[in-house]
């Protein structure tokens, strides 16, 4: 679930190896908060963070973890399977042995009305399967407003509905690297919230009856995503990557690779499923994180009571093969017909991740470089290129122009229209024509994207007029002039310093 938000490090240092006693945690002098790292003896890692400021409980599991070595993830995928663990992904939200009705998890953390919200939830299964075979896949907050709405509009008593107290949300996405679930819930719904949670892990239940439903929600994610350019050049970005490296690989999966081709081979997709699970969600290679109010003990008994049951498996690491793009695949122009109108250039490039090198920030400060929009900038110059033209009756306007010059007193320019006011002849004249600036481009942005532990990507995206589509190899062209010229003056302090300011190094 896209470089779609800046991380934040805290760094720790492991003062015991038994993991049971205090680490040291380095932290800004403005934070108030207090911190702790413990290791549960089933070697699952995590991090308490106590705020008293806060009445949120934000908690966040990944399976896999670290900067550098990580397991359960799309890259995970087996051959023939591409999809099983965004799929998996989706089957522990469903239910548990200890907690078999299905979405009561969900249920539990965004409930937001009281006794009257029986009645709209005893509709659930029926609204949910409804909307799911009709190919609409919602998040689970939204599906709960249509069914509120039904409910109310049922009883016809929108004024009997009283808030609880556990309004709250929960959600995951699969990555490349790892898988993340999360969620957030009221204080005073922290415990419960935090023991079905933990049941996922401990004893989910995977029924058949869900695993065909399931099925059907990624394949329709998938369909979603079809109409997303951002999503299909993702795709596109791995398709032309070296097919033996896992980042080739299709990782939303659907109906055609979780359910047909599976049976073509003789093989039950809930077997596999539960194979997978086994074999790559083990504790000592996941990662928690709890934040709440409560004390740090309090919430280190609570994380022991719950997580010490998630079985230890002791498996190993996954490793990445290194770039997925070789010789043959850099140096080459793609050409696609986007769904939306309009004109991109996508400049892409294969590196080593900024994360092996984060205080220098290498990728931020060329980001900030390239990305700049000021006056000089290459995006300064991209926008400005071309020439004024005006659209409209012409002819109409210069015999307008000649014949009432003496008379005009203002002339005022929008983007859109000239206002001429004309002494004796009305308040305005609305000439029907319009000044354009025929500029390459409307925006453009620059960074890492893609990154993982061992691979990322720098990209420059540029949107372009029609006449900047005209001249994409001069554009081209002037980008590379320009990452030339950075390469010539070398790294300047004031900018490293000024780009640090703003949160970018």
């Amino acid at each position: 679930m896209t470089n779609y938000r800046e991380e934040k490090i805290i760094i720790f240092q492991i003062l015991s190896k038994n993991g049971r006693s205090a680490a040291e945690i380095v932290k800004p002098r403005t934070d108030t908060r207090e911190y702790r790292r413990i290791v549960l003896r089933n070697s699952l890692e995590v991090l308490l963070i106590s705020d008293p400021d806060t009445d949120k409980v934000t908690l966040s599991i990944l399976d896999g973890g670290g900067f550098h070595e990580c397991e359960c993830r799309s890259f995970c995928d087996p051959e023939g399977f591409p999809g099983l663990a965004h799929f998996l992904e989706h089957m522990l939200f469903y239910a548990s042995e200890k907690y078999p009705l299905e979405d009561s998890y969900s249920k539990y953390i965004i409930e937001l009305y009281g006794g009257f919200i029986v009645f709209p939830y005893a509709l659930y299964p029926l609204v949910r399967f409804l909307l799911l075979n009709l190919g609409v896949q919602f998040c689970f907050p939204f599906l709960n407003a249509i069914i509120y709405l039904l409910g109310a509009i049922a009883w016809c008593d929108f004024e009997s509905v009283q808030p609880l107290p556990h309004g709250g949300s929960t959600n995951a996405f699969t990555s490349s690297e790892h898988t993340n679930y999360y969620f957030d819930v009221n204080s005073d719904c922290f415990e419960e919230a935090l023991d079905r949670f933990a049941q996922f892990f401990v004893k989910p239940l995977m029924s058949a009856d869900a695993t065909t439903r399931e099925i059907k929600a990624v394949d329709s994610e998938n369909q979603k995503n079809l109409l997303s350019d951002a999503w299909r050049m993702c795709q596109l970005q791995k398709h032309i990557s070296a097919e033996g490296h896992p980042y080739h690989k299709f990782s939303t999966g659907n109906w055609d690779t979780l359910e047909v081709k599976p049976k073509e081979k003789g093989l039950d997709t809930r077997h596999e499923l539960i194979k997978f699970y086994e074999e790559h969600y083990s504790a000592n290679l996941m990662h928690l994180v709890v934040y709440t109010k409560e004390s740090l003990d309090k919430i280190q008994s609570l994380v022991e009571h719950k997580f010490q049951e998630i079985q230890n498996k002791d498996r190993s690491n996954f490793q990445i093969p290194g770039q997925p793009c070789t010789s043959e695949h850099l140096q080459i122009l793609v050409k696609t017909v986007p769904i939306k109108q309009g004109h991109k250039l996508r400049v892409i490039w294969p590196i080593t991740p900024s994360i092996h090198n984060y205080k220098e920030g290498p990728c931020r400060y060329l980001g900030h470089l390239i990305g700049h929009e000021g006056e000089g900038s290459l995006f300064y110059i991209l926008k400005t290129l071309g020439i004024d033209t005006v659209e409209g009756d012409t002819d109409f306007l210069e015999i307008c122009i000649d014949t009432i010059r003496p008379h005009i007193v203002m002339v005022a320019v929008s983007c859109d229209f000239f206002f001429l006011k004309v002494k004796n002849l009305g308040s305005l004249y609305h000439c029907t024509i319009r000044v354009v600036t025929l500029g390459w481009a409307t925006s453009l942005s620059a960074g890492e994207g893609d990154w993982t532990c061992e691979f990322s990507f720098f990209k420059v995206v540029i949107d372009l007029t029609e006449a900047g589509h005209e001249h994409m190899q001069d554009i081209v062209g002037l980008l590379f002039k320009y990452i030339s010229l950075l390469q010539q003056t070398g790294v300047c302090k004031w900018i490293f310093d000024e780009a640090a300011c703003e949160g970018g190094c």
